[in-house]
């Protein structure tokens, strides 16, 4: 399964998913600091790009 965890969610969990085999992109990791709009925006993305 995919997850994009915000920034707000607390690392661990991310880590957890992903130790559970998921594919997780962590905003923290990658655009921390971006706005709402820009994680939604983000997140609609990886759901129309399949």
């Amino acid at each position: 399964m995919n997850f994009l965890v915000d920034e707000n969610v607390d690392r661990q969990i991310a880590d957890c998913l992903r130790s559970m085999g998921h594919n997780v992109e962590y905003v923290a990791e990658k655009d921390a600091g971006i706005s709402d709009d820009e994680v939604l925006e983000m997140a609609n993305k990886k759901l129309h790009c399949c």
